[in-house]
């Protein structure tokens, strides 16, 4: 063999040893959770919530309004629970949730509370009301769609549409109960609305976020579905043209 063989096989055999270390590297970190997160727009998005809400909870902290405060806090922690859980899980579905929840959050923390958005606006707290469990919907079902279409589950992308819409009608009405104990408890009025009394604002409440919930998760299903028959079309050598 000559010597400039011999050194474009030695220059081969570095590359491949290069791409076997990155590859074991990787596959090691993403075992271990501990996959760094992507420098994006996301995460931009995911610190500058963060920061808005802390700067909620410092504000109502020195106004006084403590259980405010705290209810911005306990938000914050469990904003972060779904990158805690499933962080060996698909990590953009996680950091997708986790935006989803932050925004929630600073809408009802910041915007509604701190902003009185809740009184000033009659109808703000019925557009959350549908936007949220929306967005709320979607993210979960993609999120459940990376697992279960990985497994022979059976479940089909409208069952799944069905029971997230059913998962986030439950989560309204949990939203609703704590209202309702605060209200009792700590002499809050998180119930009702300047237009409504709270058991209809109640009603309705859940209504829409049922309404939103249901709109979110079959936006998702349609999306898995489209995506299905596309690639179906592209194996079968055939186009939306052709």
């Amino acid at each position: 063999m000559s010597p400039l063989s011999e050194l474009i096989a030695a220059r081969k055999q570095h590359r491949i040893m290069s791409t076997r270390s990155i590859l074991v590297s990787s596959s090691i970190s993403r075992h271990e959770g501990l996959e760094p997160l992507p420098c994006t727009w996301q995460t931009a998005l995911l610190w500058t919530l963060r920061a808005v809400l802390m700067l909620t909870i410092v504000a109502e902290t020195l106004s006084g309004d403590y259980l405010w405060a705290a209810d911005a806090l306990l938000a914050l922690a469990l904003c972060s629970l779904p990158s805690a859980l499933f962080r060996n899980y698909d990590r953009a579905s996680t950091l997708n949730i986790e935006i989803v929840f932050l925004a929630m959050a600073v809408g009802n923390c910041t915007l509604g509370v701190a902003g009185n958005l809740y009184r000033s606006l009659p109808y703000y707290d019925k557009v959350l009301h549908i936007i949220n469990p929306a967005a709320l919907a979607y993210c979960s079902f993609v999120f459940m769609w990376t697992i279960v279409s990985t497994r022979d589950t059976g479940i089909s992308p409208l069952a799944l549409a069905a029971v997230t819409t059913l998962m986030v009608l439950g989560a309204s009405a949990i939203w609703e109960l704590a209202e309702y104990v605060s209200d009792q408890l700590a002499s809050t009025s998180t119930q009702g609305s300047p237009l409504l009394a709270p058991l209809d604002d109640t009603m309705w409440d859940l209504l829409l976020s049922f309404f939103g919930g249901l709109l979110g998760a079959v936006a998702a299903a349609l999306s898995v579905l489209s995506s299905r028959h596309n690639a179906h079309t592209q194996r079968e050598g055939k186009g939306w043209l052709s």
